[in-house]
């Protein structure tokens, strides 16, 4: 923190600015607030004023309902740190800063884990002390723009990992963070590029965290169909319909050829002894489709990972619009210099 402390911040603040730099680059006023454990006044005020204004090492953008964001850009900020290369400093669009502010209040809500901050840190962990070939770690290659070299990239998502050898699972705690995405789509391709290194572990935590409790059973669905291998073969609904036209014919209800020929089908498609006692049961009204689509979901459980769902991402109120106004497109990087007029977020 000498580096920080340099530049003209007190010890408190270079702790909660070299956070920000290393899991996000973007902050909140309400995550100083909560780092510093005090209330809006002249400490943050002035803190905030010095970044900003003073020292020009922070922009800021206001929100419709006065929320504001603050980006840590400065290379003089990173460069102190030794980190002048880490994505932070960059412009994002606004779906990736989302991601960062829940980041930062999933760390500021766990300060007492041990975080493995830098891909370094990350590599030499597993390598050395788990002995996890690099071969089997999530990675990406990126090409640099000013040369044909390619560049191979560890645990490019830069989401928090963190260690414990007192906790359960092998102490070792992988997160994946959501902003509130509609669908599973990316942390599907998230699990792509991850099961082998998943696979490879002998005990882990894994750590979904969302803003809402949404997604959380698909998402531990999608996580156990990974991990197991397995994907669904049958939709509850499917099954459903294939009960209801079973049981007419079974009843000798009228069925209609074009059925007839559905149904021939279905028998052998259905045959696995699994679904007897299922139709049984449904014919009784003692099965839910709710309860079909748990029966038919992946029995195999994970080599060695809990998975867990938490509900994290207060920081993302500085978005809502009371009026209903539509927050600021995703598409655009956010980085602009306005005047600070401290508020609490």
């Amino acid at each position: 923190m000498a580096g920080l402390e340099a530049l003209g911040y007190s010890r408190l603040e270079s702790e909660f600015l070299y956070l920000v730099a290393m899991h996000s680059g973007y902050f909140t006023h309400r995550q100083f607030l909560d780092f510093t454990g005090s209330k809006p006044g002249r400490a943050s005020h002035h803190f905030l004023k010095k970044l900003v204004l003073m020292r020009k090492h922070a922009n800021t953008r206001t929100f419709h309902n006065g929320g504001k964001l603050y980006h840590l850009f400065s290379k003089k900020i990173y460069g102190a740190m030794g980190c002048e290369h880490l994505p932070s400093r960059r412009r994002h669009e606004l779906e990736y800063i989302k991601t960062r502010l829940v980041t930062v209040d999933f760390v500021l809500a766990h300060r007492s884990f041990r975080y493995l901050e830098t891909e370094q840190q990350k590599v030499t962990f597993f390598e050395e002390r788990l002995h996890i070939a690099r071969e089997h770690m999530p990675s990406r290659t990126y090409g640099l723009k000013k040369t044909t070299e390619a560049k191979k990239r560890y645990f490019p998502d830069r989401f928090p990992i963190f260690w414990d050898p007192e906790a359960p699972h092998g102490g070792v705690g992988l997160t994946y963070v959501d902003f509130g995405s509609p669908t599973l789509a990316a942390f599907r391709s998230h699990l792509a590029l991850w099961t082998p290194f998943l696979r490879a572990l002998a005990g882990y935590d894994f750590l979904f965290l969302a803003p809402t409790n949404r997604l959380f059973k698909e998402a531990e669905a999608e996580f156990c169909r990974s991990l197991s291998g397995e994907r669904l073969r049958f939709s509850a609904p499917d099954v459903m319909q294939y009960f209801e036209l079973r049981k007419r014919w079974d009843t000798n209800q009228r069925v209609l050829s074009s059925e007839v020929l559905l149904l021939k089908k279905a028998f052998g498609q259905y045959a696995e002894t699994i679904f007897e006692p299922l139709y049984q049961k449904w014919r009784t009204d003692a099965l839910t489709e709710g309860e079909l689509s748990k029966a038919l979901a992946p029995r195999a459980a994970t080599p060695g990972g809990a998975f867990r769902a938490l509900v994290c991402g207060a920081s993302l109120s500085i978005f809502a619009d009371p009026q209903g106004r539509p927050e600021e497109s995703s598409g655009r990087a956010v980085d602009e210099q306005l005047p600070v007029t401290v508020r609490e977020a």
